[in-house]
Parts: structure tokens; C-alpha cells; sequence
């Protein structure tokens, strides 16, 4: 598990986030499981590698978010991750709006994690944007990704 849940977080584009089950799900994709395999005990066992590999910090670990976009436990985990994220483009900058941001990215689409919102995407120039939390928003080149994602999240 620790090789395939490795491996996934390398594969994660530069300047993009999965959520912990996205990442559960291509790892056992490539343990030769599928969705069917995705259980309590495989996401504890799954959820534990995880957990090593970002006090590890291994490469790739500061792009995985929990499903409502939210940064690692523990406030050390969460400033680096931040820093990183901010660094890579993947969040806005201090001080930086949604909209700013989401230009400066040059996004087609804009999604934002929080349930509250509707795990909504909608395009990059629409105003409502301005408003969500700029620390769970993700930048999407395309509606393609967008159904990928879909597809990976169960969603």
C-alpha cells in the first residue's frame, strides 16, 4: 500500500490538490482494486500510510486535502502545506482574492471544496467566486478535469 499511496502523491500535478479519498481511490486503482475495494478498514490502513508519508514528508505530500479542502492536523503541518501550496500556485496568496488568483492561474473553472458550497465548479470569471474561502478552491484547466475529478471523488 505505502509504494501505490507513494506513487499516487508524486503523480499529483504541480499546482493541484486531491482530496484523502481521490488519493485512496487511485492508490488501490493501482493495487489492482477499483471502488469495491474501498472500505473501512482499507481507508484506516490506507489513512495511516498517509499519514507517514506527510510526517515524512515525502514528495507530493502538501497537495492532498481533506474532502472539504481543509490542510493537515496540527499547526506545523498546516503553515508548511499552506507555504507550499501558496508557493506552487495551488491557493491564493496572502491577501489575494479568488479572483485574483484565479486570473493570475489563468483558470478555465473554478471549484471550491467546502460542502457548505456545494463542492460547486463554475467558470473562473463568474463574480460569485469572491466570496469563497480562499484556502479551498481548486483551479481547473478544463470541464475534462472537471469530470475526472468528478469521477475520482465517487461524485
Amino acid at each position: 500500500a505505502e509504494s501505490a499511496v507513494t506513487q499516487v502523491l508524486r503523480e499529483i500535478p504541480r499546482a493541484q490538490t486531491r482530496s484523502k479519498m481521490e488519493v485512496f481511490r487511485s492508490a488501490l486503482v493501482k493495487l489492482g482494486r477499483g471502488d469495491e475495494g474501498i472500505d473501512t478498514g482499507v481507508r484506516t490502513v490506507l489513512g495511516g500510510t498517509l499519514r507517514q508519508l506527510v510526517a515524512a514528508r515525502s514528495p507530493g505530500w502538501h497537495r492532498v486535502v481533506s474532502s472539504d479542502g481543509d490542510l493537515w492536523d496540527g499547526q506545523g503541518e498546516a503553515n508548511a502545506q499552506l507555504l507550499a501550496l501558496r508557493d506552487e500556485g495551488a491557493r491564493p496568496r496572502a491577501g489575494e482574492s479568488v479572483l485574483e488568483w484565479a486570473a493570475r492561474r489563468k483558470a478555465v473553472l473554478v471549484a471550491c471544496y467546502k460542502a457548505s458550497r456545494g463542492r460547486i465548479c463554475v467558470s473562473a470569471r463568474d463574480s460569485c467566486i469572491a466570496s469563497w474561502p480562499p484556502l479551498a478552491v481548486e483551479a481547473l484547466p478544463n470541464r475534462s478535469a472537471l469530470k475526472d475529478r468528478q469521477k475520482l471523488s465517487g461524485g
